[in-house]
């Protein structure tokens, strides 16, 4: 590791990432997770298309290594479905999300805050595609965890649920 972080002062990025691959192999768990970090970065500067191709490379690594229901998984699957929503996306998201969903229940179960948290951004990409109702299942579901959870009504988590809940029911009703 300290070698990679001496070749960040001296080289560029493409260098350190191409002298740790010649260290450690193309497909080596280390190599996903700097990718995976990379995409996280990348992604909040708004390059969303670099930051795609990031999570893919990380994902195609980890999937190789790990399996498909691994956390890690889950947590590219995560990411990748905030840039899909970012690019408008909808589609592409509700699948990672989904994708995402599945792999945390497994791991953390039904009821865990993991769930909760991708169960909202699966909600967000839903309304976006105008799925009201699949957004209002998913948000229903994440506030029943933060019930089970003991979050109170006032928690910043469970307030910005009820306000997604309440748009949705908004257009719900206007489109009937």
């Amino acid at each position: 590791l300290n070698i990679l972080w001496t070749c960040f002062y001296c080289c560029s990025l493409q260098q350190a990432l191409h002298l740790y691959k010649t260290l450690f192999g193309a497909d080596d768990l280390r190599i996903a997770t700097i990718l995976n970090n990379l995409g996280n970065i990348t992604g909040r500067s708004g390059s969303f298309d670099k930051a795609l191709v990031l999570f893919e490379e990380s994902l195609r690594i980890r999937l190789l290594v790990l399996g498909r229901d691994h956390e890690d998984i889950a947590e590219t699957l995560f990411s990748m479905g905030i840039v899909f929503e970012k690019r408008h996306e909808y589609g592409a998201a509700i699948k990672a999300f989904s994708d995402c969903v599945r792999i945390r229940g497994l791991i953390y179960g039904e009821e865990s805050l993991e769930m909760a948290e991708v169960l909202i951004s699966l909600g967000s990409a839903q309304g976006n595609l105008h799925n009201f109702a699949g957004a209002l299942r998913s948000w229903d579901q994440a506030l029943y965890i933060y019930q089970r959870n003991e979050l109170s009504e006032d928690h910043p988590l469970v307030v910005t649920v009820l306000d997604n809940r309440a748009i949705a029911e908004r257009f719900l009703a206007e489109t009937k």
